[in-house]
């Protein structure tokens, strides 16, 4: 198989640096024998057996690339790559191992390497690697040379305007779209021949989100790889966890294009085989005829997507193939504003009922589409909400019940796991508006005790404490009884009382001063409640703490 490296031409006869490094000697030389590097430009500077020594080659040489296994004597390759991030030159690193470390390979590609091969090396994927970095470090190459550095700028500026492009089509609400106007904003190269959308779609554990960045620049470069020598026009752009990809083509081509998508299939599935529990699924919308209506075939793929959830992932579901009932959801809504109100009124038992209702009514429609499952869970979402921001709750709370829904209807690969999501969520955001209702009605407590320790000093009267808390005093008397248990008079005699044993202990100072300190200009009325709430005098007390 023969690789293209891009934008060679104009290059310094300087090699690129290649370190070898496996505690097996015979893995080493197979890796030498493999490649062909000089007509990669490549160089092997140094072949070594252990972590150490390759640690000290990486300093002292600065390869470009390093091949490393992953488990050698000295450290294991993960920490070798770590230890090289330090460094002022990072290498490009390509890891091999003997097994499927699913969690190595985790860690790998958290640091950025996005080469992890298996024994026994495969000639092919080894090449493969090899020419993926050498044109990434090209790139580099080319960033720091002005001229075509302003080619490159160029380059990312167009499909920058190609993503935006994708984005306003997906806004677009009007009927018709000017073309002609499009064309010349954003420089596109469509013809007048169809139009297909792909979406393909990264599952994986949640534990794994950290991964998702690397993973979706890894499936957007195979895409990309396999769209690029294609010949099509396209278009891609990330869309949560995937990417989704907009193909122009002749219609008399539809059979090469499926089998297109179908080797973009294998080709993610080989890469996603690598990290363990990862999966990929591609929805292919309906082929459309114009450029208006590239949102309907963007709608069909991600509706696609969602059909996972009965069909399965690791495979193609075509929109046009799908023979699901539709069902119109908003026959299960009569009542607009049900969940609203129990949201409202906080009559959680009901709200739950309510829910549970509309989601068996959904279930016992003849083969419903799994799309209408995503569907009721944004409903719910949408009126939950709505209902929040009717009573002003915290903006925390909306956030978060807003993105554990989002993360609940794109992860989710199975009904039943939407549902039982979707209830878990709803039973949190009814425990954080309990919980928010009981912290607004204990933040008046809360002021007026900040406000007596700042003040117990002085003559403290509850109607200067209730002005200060805004509050009238016989409300504030009466949750201060409510919330601590004890009066607003016990609470300040008590605070005043603990502040004079400390000062007893601490302080030399007078038992008049200590009065004074602590709110009582009367020292011996000061002895008297000290007394009555420790049942010592003041001077015997702090003869006990001398």
């Amino acid at each position: 198989m023969c690789y293209t490296i891009i934008n060679r031409n104009g290059r310094s006869n300087t090699l690129y640096r290649v370190l070898i490094a496996d505690d097996e000697v015979n893995v080493c030389m197979l890796i030498k024998k493999l490649i062909d590097w000089e007509s990669l430009d490549l160089e092997v500077i140094n072949v070594v057996h252990n972590s150490v020594d390759a640690f000290e080659s990486i300093e002292k040489h600065q390869p470009d690339i390093v091949i490393s296994d992953i488990r050698m004597p000295g450290y294991d390759g993960l920490v070798l790559v770590q230890k090289s991030l330090e460094l002022s030159k990072k290498p490009e690193f390509i890891i091999i191992s003997g097994y499927k470390y699913f969690e190595y390979a985790h860690r790998a590609l958290s640091m950025g390497v996005e080469h992890y091969l298996l024994k026994p090396i495969n000639k092919t994927e080894l090449e493969k690697s090899l020419v993926r970095i050498i044109n990434k470090l090209e790139l580099f190459k080319q960033k720091a040379d002005a001229q075509k550095q302003l080619k490159d700028e160029i380059y990312t500026s167009r499909k920058t305007m190609k993503k935006h492009f994708l984005t306003s089509i997906m806004n677009f609400d009007g009927q018709v779209l000017n073309e002609r106007e499009l064309k010349e904003e954003y420089h596109y190269n469509f013809n007048d021949s169809c139009f297909q959308a792909i979406f393909a779609k990264v599952d994986f554990p949640i534990q794994g989100i950290g991964e998702l960045k690397g993973l979706l620049s890894i499936v957007e470069d195979v895409i990309d790889g396999i769209l690029k020598t294609s010949g099509y026009e396209y278009i891609n752009s990330t869309m949560k966890s995937g990417i989704v990809s907009v193909i122009n083509f002749d219609i008399s081509d539809k059979k090469k294009v499926q089998d297109m998508y179908n080797r973009i299939l294998d080709q993610l599935m080989y890469e996603m085989n690598k990290f363990h529990l990862f999966t990929i699924t591609i929805g292919v919308g309906e082929i459309v005829y114009n450029i208006s209506s590239v949102k309907l075939t963007v709608k069909g793929a991600t509706e696609a997507v969602k059909c996972r959830i009965k069909k399965g992932v690791n495979r193609i579901i075509y929109n046009e193939d799908l023979t699901y009932n539709k069902v119109e959801l908003k026959n299960f809504f009569k009542e607009s504003n049900k969940i609203i109100n129990l949201v409202e009124i906080m009559d959680f038992p009901a709200l739950h009922s309510y829910i549970e209702e509309k989601t068996i009514l959904l279930r016992q429609t003849p083969f419903y589409s799994p799309v209408s499952v995503f569907d009721l869970c944004e409903m719910i979402e949408k009126q939950i909400i709505e209902a929040l921001i009717k009573i002003n709750a915290d903006e925390r709370i909306i956030e978060k019940i807003q993105e554990e829904f989002e993360v609940a209807m794109d992860m989710c690969l199975k009904e039943e796991a939407l549902n039982r999501e979707c209830r878990k969520i709803v039973s949190e955001c009814i425990e954080l508006l309990i919980q928010d209702k009981k912290n607004k009605s204990q933040l008046p407590v809360r002021l007026a005790k900040q406000y007596i320790q700042e003040n117990y000093q002085k003559q403290l009267m509850l109607e200067e404490v209730a002005e200060a808390t805004n509050l009238s005093p016989s409300y504030l008397s009466t949750i201060f009884k409510k919330e601590l248990g004890i009066s607003f008079t016990d609470y300040l005699i008590s605070l005043r009382m603990e502040k004079a044993k400390e000062l007893l202990k601490t302080t030399n100072d007078s038992i008049l001063q200590i009065a004074e300190q602590t709110g009582y200009s009367d020292s011996r009325y000061f002895s008297k409640i000290f007394v009555k709430v420790v049942g010592l005098k003041p001077s015997v007390y702090r003869k006990l703490y001398m």
